[in-house]
C-alpha cells in the first residue's frame, strides 16, 4: 500500500520525475521522464494498482511565448513496482498562458476503466485500461485542469477559453 504519490517539483533536475513513496517516507519508485518532461499533476491509482500519471513538455516558439507552444502531453501507466506498462503520447500547439506550466491535467478514472485526461493542446483523451485511445473532444484552448465526472457519467473540464465543459 502507498501512504501517497508525490511530484517532486522544483529545482530543475527534478521537474522530471514523479516517485512513489513508502508509508515510512522511503522511497519506493522514481519515475523519471524525457529532458524537458514535467510532472506537475497527481497520479490515479486503478482498481488493480495501476498508477496513471501525466506529464508535459511545451517550448515556446518564439521569446516571450508571442506564438505560442509546441506542446506534448503524455499519459504512463505504471505497475504497483514503477515499471512502465504503456504511453500515450498527444502532440500539437497551443496558444500560451504563460511559459513556465509546470502542472498538467491530473488523470481520472471512470467507473468504466477509462482514463482521462486533458492536454495543454486543448484536448480532452479518453483513453483505455490498455493504452488505446478512444476519442478525443477539442475544447476552444489548453486545458491545464483536471476532469471531473459525475454520477451519470458526465465529464466536466474546464479550459483556457474561460468555458467549462460537460462531456456525455
Amino acid at each position: 500500500m502507498y501512504s501517497f504519490w508525490k511530484c517532486l517539483s522544483g529545482s530543475a533536475p527534478f521537474r522530471n520525475r514523479f516517485s512513489a513513496v513508502h508509508p515510512d517516507g522511503t522511497m519506493k519508485w522514481n519515475l523519471t521522464g524525457n529532458p524537458g518532461e514535467t510532472f506537475g499533476s497527481s497520479g490515479a491509482v486503478g482498481s488493480d494498482g495501476t498508477v496513471y500519471v501525466a506529464s508535459s513538455r511545451d517550448v515556446c516558439v518564439e521569446i516571450g511565448c508571442a506564438g505560442g507552444l509546441d506542446s506534448t502531453s503524455r499519459v504512463y501507466a505504471l505497475r504497483p513496482d514503477g515499471t512502465r506498462q504503456w504511453q500515450f503520447s498527444s502532440n500539437g500547439s497551443a496558444s500560451c498562458c504563460g511559459c513556465n506550466f509546470y502542472t498538467s491535467s491530473s488523470p481520472i478514472i471512470g467507473s468504466n476503466g477509462i482514463i482521462y485526461v486533458g492536454s495543454y493542446e486543448g484536448n480532452l483523451h479518453a483513453i483505455s485500461s490498455s493504452g488505446s485511445p478512444l476519442w478525443s473532444f477539442a475544447a476552444g484552448g489548453p486545458i491545464c485542469s483536471s476532469p471531473s465526472i459525475d454520477l451519470d457519467g458526465t465529464i466536466y473540464i474546464g479550459s483556457n477559453d474561460g468555458s467549462l465543459y460537460a462531456i456525455r
